[in-house]
């Protein structure tokens, strides 16, 4: 009973969070002021536009960085969406005349200041509304996988999984389901139902899929095939390792073009100076800081403080990294002895030339890309289509750069006794610092993970 009362509560709280955007959102007044906010931007920016090329100059970097073997740039749209017309339709003639004056022409600054302060208190108000519905808990390994390293317990807790932290490998932890582990706190922190939606297009297919592949035919039907590829593909891109890759990125970009802004273009940002400050600007410090400025005050970062451009970068690297794996055959491989655990941070491309094995580098530069999907089986990209089985030392390596890759825990079945020392062995020797590979980039990686 408490349980439906508590979904009931749920669903209309969603509902009526719904109704409020929507209200917002239709207010001619405020769909005005979206309007001003954009033509005011449009016309601040319009002699520096050219030269930024913000947006172009960090999908550029975080292609470079992260998928170097795919040709050009990842564009991400985050263009934020047009307001419907000022004056909409149905208005008394009173009130197109008022609505004349949002071009912005024909305002003062200060009437221009009041408005643009109040559209961004209403948008504020939008966006933590919709902020309220994201959940906060985002699964960066599906639970749909998780699963097929669990056991069911006698006391009805349901299917349990073995954590182990990478970190502390001496601390002892008690077993959990696969809903408590394998996510991210805010991994994507702006209207992640879009996300979610692309995920879930795979995950649901995947049950399928798994149970071909333990029958011992993942090559009978197609499908199966290019969901499993799509599964590597989904957890290759939705990582600790991508949201790392790519914030350097845009930090990298953010500190380079003020300078580049300064050397290149003096004299159109003395004229944009003064046209918004009122002042002379003659040092390359000034300008240095005013470009500074406007890069902070650039739509670009703004999207990125707010985790916008975030979302819509990993969906389009996914869908591009789909495209090219898509040329790939896959290989479904089993122990001779042992078992396989996973990361989380789990598909993951490899070199075999060193060892330990080497891991997380670019795909043109690895031998594959690995991912398990149960204690008895791994998925691999290869040039055709293989099922077979691997050496013990093989698997270890396998298992070894799980932990080496993992940000805090790696998961294994709960009865995989040896397999846990051997994970909490490897742990010490090889990651004696208790950090994670993917925290030193900005805070928007030193969230709690599970």
């Amino acid at each position: 009973m408490q349980e439906a009362v508590g979904r009931h509560a749920r669903t209309r709280a969603r509902a009526e969070a719904e109704e409020v955007i929507s209200a917002v959102l239709s207010d001619p007044r405020v769909q005005a002021a979206r309007a001003l906010v954009e033509a005011a931007e449009t016309e601040l920016g319009m002699e520096l536009c050219a030269s930024l090329q913000f947006q172009h100059r960090c999908d550029q970097a975080v292609a470079e960085g992260y998928a170097a073997w795919s040709p050009g740039p990842v564009r991400a749209s985050t263009a934020a969406g047009a307001g419907s017309a000022c004056c909409p339709a149905g208005t008394t003639p009173r009130r197109r005349n008022r609505a004349v004056q949002f071009s912005g022409k024909n305002m003062s600054a200060s009437q221009r200041t009041k408005i643009l302060g109040a559209t961004r208190w209403v948008l504020g108000r939008i966006g933590r509304v919709k902020a309220a519905r994201i959940p906060r808990q985002q699964h960066v390994v599906s639970q749909v996988l998780l699963k097929q390293f669990t056991m069911d317990e006698r006391d009805d807790r349901g299917p349990q999984v073995r954590p182990i932290d990478v970190q502390f490998p001496e601390r002892s932890n008690k077993l959990k389901s696969t809903r408590a582990c394998g996510w991210a706190e805010n991994f994507i922190a702006y209207d992640s139902a879009s996300a979610e939606d692309l995920w879930n297009s795979v995950e649901r297919r995947a049950p399928a899929a798994f149970e071909a592949v333990h029958a011992g035919t993942p090559f009978a039907d197609h499908l199966h095939v290019e969901t499993l590829r799509d599964l590597i593909v989904l957890h290759y891109v939705r990582s600790h390792r991508y949201r790392h890759v790519y914030t350097n990125a845009f930090e990298t970009v953010r500190a380079k073009v003020p300078g580049e802004l300064v050397e290149r273009f003096p004299e159109p940002l003395r004229r944009e100076a003064l046209r918004q400050t009122g002042l002379h600007l003659t040092g390359a410090d000034a300008l240095n800081a005013f470009a500074q400025r406007l890069v902070e005050q650039s739509e670009v970062t703004q999207d990125f403080g707010s985790g916008a451009l975030f979302r819509t970068s990993i969906e389009s690297m996914f869908h591009r990294v789909r495209a090219e794996s898509s040329n790939w055959h896959l290989e479904v491989l089993r122990p001779e002895s042992g078992q396989f655990l996973i990361g989380d941070n789990p598909a993951l491309s490899v070199r075999t030339d060193t060892t330990p094995w080497e891991c997380n580098m670019a795909i043109g530069d690895a031998h594959s890309l690995v991912l398990p999907i149960s204690p008895r089986h791994l998925l691999a990209l290869g040039r055709h289509h293989v099922a077979g089985t691997i050496p013990r030392a093989t698997v270890n390596q396998l298992n070894t750069v799980q932990v080496l890759a993992a940000d805090r825990y790696v998961y294994m079945h709960p009865r995989s006794t040896r397999l846990e020392a051997f994970a909490r062995e490897t742990a010490k020797r090889w990651r004696p610092d208790p950090v994670s590979p993917y925290r030193a980039s900005t805070s928007a990686t030193r969230n709690k993970k599970s």
